[in-house]
């Protein structure tokens, strides 16, 4: 078993993955899992991949999580809702499995369209920052409206050294840091590049979401 940046680090280095670069047939997750499963159809090309890439990722950090290993989001989703496991998206938090539903159905929804990773919950915009496989045939990084989410699930993991206070930690010295700027503390040369204050506020709000996977492998060293 492991900690969710154990398996945030593995997701990481897969994005860029694209199905349409993959010399072989199908994709190296659907392949995964036709041997896992015995069914040859999963490792051929056009099977969609979102679930598979979730499964194939816990399974490389050997953690469980219920409704997995699968291939299909919406029996997944519901054996999270079925175990009692499935929470609403404000109380997600990093690594957790999180689940879509593209007509908008909310948390009461039977229908998972798409899967993937939490990466950062921000319940102010009502935003959630995520890891995904399977988008426009990648493996991305993504930002998603609340709105489109069914709810979440965390996974079988051991208890991270680096906790969530720890990230609010983060996060409050973050804004902290941007709040003196945007009253004039802070005369960084990046201003003058990117055009005003908010736009060095929203680039290193990003870089800082980016790197959130390194900013807390290094806490944990």
């Amino acid at each position: 078993m492991a900690t969710a940046s154990d398996l945030m680090a593995v997701a990481g280095r897969e994005v860029g993955y694209s199905r349409y670069a993959d010399p072989e047939q199908g994709t190296k997750y659907g392949r995964w899992y036709a041997e896992l499963t015995g069914s040859p159809w999963f490792g051929t090309t056009g099977v969609p991949y979102c679930m598979m890439f979730v499964s194939w990722c816990l399974a490389q950090v050997k953690t469980g999580c219920v409704g997995t290993p699968s291939a299909a989001c919406s029996p997944s989703m519901r054996a999270a809702r079925a175990a009692g496991k499935l929470k609403h998206i404000e109380a997600g938090s990093f690594g957790d499995v999180v689940y879509f539903d593209w007509s908008r159905g909310g948390y009461t929804s039977n229908n998972a369209d798409h899967v993937g990773f939490i990466r950062w919950v921000d319940t102010v915009n009502r935003l959630a920052y995520t890891r995904e496989g399977n988008v426009s045939g990648c493996v991305k990084d993504c930002v998603r409206d609340f709105a489109d989410i069914v709810g979440c699930v965390t996974p079988d993991y051991e208890e991270d050294e680096v906790t969530n206070e720890d990230i609010q930690k983060i996060a409050k010295a973050v804004i902290a840091a941007q709040i003196d700027y945007k009253n004039g503390a802070d005369d960084s040369p990046h201003k003058a590049s990117l055009g005003s204050r908010v736009g060095y506020i929203d680039y290193i709000t990003h870089t800082i979401i980016r790197k959130l996977d390194e900013i807390l492998a290094a806490l944990r060293k």
